[in-house]
């Protein structure tokens, strides 16, 4: 902005002189986003908020968190924000029906995995078999929900096991017998 205002007019007395006021921006106010992780989340959200965020939470059940405190943020922490940018916080709580994290089972043995995913609230879907090397025979090599994403407590999800369709078995816990898929 200015002062006085863009083509405004003035009469000037001989060798007066005009002060032109001028307010320049800075810009936008940026902040990275802290670590606070495992932080309460109303102690999180004041330091969210240091740095101009707009701070909403998203509470979601984590067996391996305490209640009240922030499991993760997105964006993610080190992430350069803007002042008003928004940021959610996920922030655990007991458990209640809801919404649950969906863990990494990639590379795990198929028994393990499964274990995995019933202890955490979700439930298997389907079992499909894909040919693999001797090393991920028997192991998981896709599951049907991305690690770290959050689902609805009891969500069915689906598992790519590795089998070696020379032996016709997987390495670990599943003998084939007559039929492969």
């Amino acid at each position: 902005s200015q002062s006085p205002v863009a083509h405004s007019k003035r009469k000037l007395g001989r060798g007066e002189d005009v002060n032109v006021k001028i307010t320049v921006s800075l810009g936008k106010k940026t902040g990275e986003i802290p670590d606070v992780c495992g932080m309460p989340y109303v102690k999180a959200a004041l330091k969210l908020r240091e740095i101009g965020a707009q701070v909403s939470a998203v509470s979601v059940y984590d067996a391996d968190a305490d209640a009240g405190t922030v499991i993760s943020t997105d964006p993610p922490e080190k992430t350069q924000i803007g002042e008003g940018d928004k940021v959610i916080m996920y922030v655990a709580r007991k458990r209640v029906r809801g919404s649950v994290k969906v863990p990494n089972l990639l590379g795990m043995e198929s028994a393990e995995a499964i274990t995995r995913l019933l202890s955490q609230g979700l439930a298997l879907g389907n079992i499909d078999y894909v040919i693999a090397d001797g090393e991920l025979c028997g192991r998981v090599i896709r599951q049907s929900a991305e690690a770290g994403a959050y689902v609805k407590d009891g969500t069915k999800i689906d598992l790519s096991i590795g089998y070696d369709p020379e032996t016709r078995q997987n390495t670990t816990d599943m003998n084939f017998g007559g039929d492969c898929p």
